[in-house]
């Protein structure tokens, strides 16, 4: 099994100095970030849809290797009915085959608001979805965990998100519905005050969710992506580079930035 792993958005104040070198220009994160994890999931297209200037940009400061899961406009999952979907997905995905093979998973998140009564705009959301692109989907209301809703994903090969949220314990739940599993370990958002060091040892939940993942790729899937924020345990990229070491992935060693010492004068005048 191939694991990709990854933290949800980049752009994080915090990260100065624990991740990225103090003087790199915020314009260069990104691609300081791709010499660390071969993937990332873009959550800031869920503010403002791309267009193809800003996709290619992001493309050209990263390797071949890299992958952008890239997560849905609010305009297509919660500002407008389910069953208005399908026109505004055609437009939100037409510069993202800008990134060519680099683009990865595109991520749909339903609000709590939206249950199983949206069955019918979901199937139809889902045929009209192109095969060339996977698809993963993150439900966030409980009535959708059901084996009805499972063998629909299944016939469209979309990924059901399995996630750690705190007030949604049903997402936890892995079974595959695709050749690949997309987990999101999120926590409670707006936990922590800081995003600039690990608040507590996440290891023990981060064993379990290997061992969860694990199981359900078993012989069943080809990839699992796996993105943490700093919701979890406070300061993403450490927490990430702790699952690796649970999953065996080796990542490049992560070399804390320099500290630049100003030398003093020898002698005041």
């Amino acid at each position: 099994m191939h694991w990709r792993l990854g933290t949800t958005g980049y752009y994080n104040e915090g990260w100065r100095g624990p991740f990225f070198p103090p003087a790199l220009p915020k314009s260069k994160w990104l691609g300081h970030y791709a010499t660390q994890f071969d993937t990332i999931e873009m959550n800031n297209t869920f503010h403002r849809a791309p267009d193809e200037v800003r996709v290619r940009r992001w493309s050209e400061q990263v390797p071949d290797s890299f992958r952008f899961c890239v997560k849905a406009w609010r305009g297509i999952t919660h500002d407008a009915p389910l069953s208005e979907a399908r026109r505004s997905t055609e437009l939100f995905l037409e510069p993202l085959r800008s990134f060519e093979h680099k683009l990865g998973i595109v991520l749909f998140q339903l609000p709590p608001d939206c249950g199983i009564n949206q069955f019918a705009a979901l199937e139809v959301l889902l045929g009209s979805l192109p095969t060339d692109i996977r698809f993963a989907i993150e439900f966030r209301n409980a009535t959708w965990f059901c084996s009805e809703v499972d063998q629909l994903l299944s016939s469209h090969r979309v990924a059901r998100v399995a996630a750690e949220l705190e007030r949604h314990p049903e997402s936890k739940d892995a079974t595959p519905t695709a050749d690949f599993v997309y987990a999101r370990l999120l926590g409670r958002h707006g936990r922590f005050q800081s995003d600039d060091h690990e608040l507590f040892d996440p290891t023990p939940l981060l064993r379990q969710w290997h061992a969860r993942l694990a199981t359900a790729t078993l012989g069943q899937s080809e990839t699992a992506w796996v993105f943490i924020n700093n919701d979890l345990a406070g300061h993403a990229p450490a927490t990430l580079r702790r699952f690796a070491d649970i999953a065996g992935v080796e990542l490049p060693q992560h070399r804390p930035p320099e500290t630049v010492v100003k030398q003093g004068k020898l002698f005041d005048m």
